[in-house]
């Protein structure tokens, strides 16, 4: 298990570009689908034809988030995950070792990462936003704002920011972290599309919040 990386991400600005923003926030993440992503070891490979993987790669249902409930906040409709790497192996072993026994299918794409790879290069995290929830919303047509608070695995995701914010450079965008367990924290801000000021600090991190509890106590 990661150290998470409590994160609160306020979002201002023209209230139906933040509305149309929070809609495509909650479309849904991408679900890393085909025969290695099953979780089944008998499932062969090389029953897969490039044919077959092909056709895989055009059905835009496959890669649907069908769940009922879905997060609020997701990184994947903003930054999406190309579907050669959703249908191969997200660990990055299992994608080497499957790349030299499967090469007429892996060899279409030479520079293929891992999804766990592909995530961490494109978001700064190695995965999506966890437990995510929107904290505050409101406001008026020309000053609207809304918060998620959300987490993320052993910081900020400071790479998807970057690219959420070129995405919208009519909004301003405010990104409060800490990660206790290491003991740091920070501000990051952008405007226009960029990324204007990034403050970084110590905080206390859990051991040693255990620690002066103890302290305490015994004192």
């Amino acid at each position: 298990m990661p150290n998470w990386c409590s994160c609160q991400l306020t979002i201002s600005g023209d209230k139906n570009t933040i509305l149309a923003l929070k809609e495509r926030a909650a479309s849904g993440s991408h679900d890393y689908v085909g025969p290695f992503n099953k979780r089944d070891d008998s499932m062969d490979w090389g029953s897969f034809t490039p044919i077959q993987m092909e056709m895989l790669m055009k059905d835009d249902d496959l890669f649907r988030d069908k769940r009922e409930h879905k997060p609020v906040f997701s990184f994947h409709p903003f930054v999406p995950v190309p579907r050669e790497v959703m249908l191969a192996p997200y660990d990055s072993n299992r994608l080497k070792e499957a790349a030299a026994k499967y090469p007429e299918w892996f060899g279409r794409f030479p520079n293929l990462l891992s999804g766990y790879d592909w995530e961490h290069k494109n978001f700064g995290v190695k995965w999506d936003a966890s437990d995510a929830y929107i904290s505050d919303e409101g406001g008026s047509d020309d000053h609207y704002s809304i918060t998620y608070s959300f987490d993320t695995p052993w910081g900020p995701p400071i790479t998807f920011m970057d690219k959420l914010a070129a995405l919208y450079p009519t909004l301003n965008f405010s990104l409060s972290y800490e990660e206790t367990g290491m003991g740091f924290a920070g501000d990051v801000e952008w405007s226009e599309g960029v990324c204007t000021g990034h403050d970084e600090r110590e905080c206390e991190n859990e051991e040693d919040e255990e620690e002066e509890e103890y302290s305490e106590e015994e004192g």
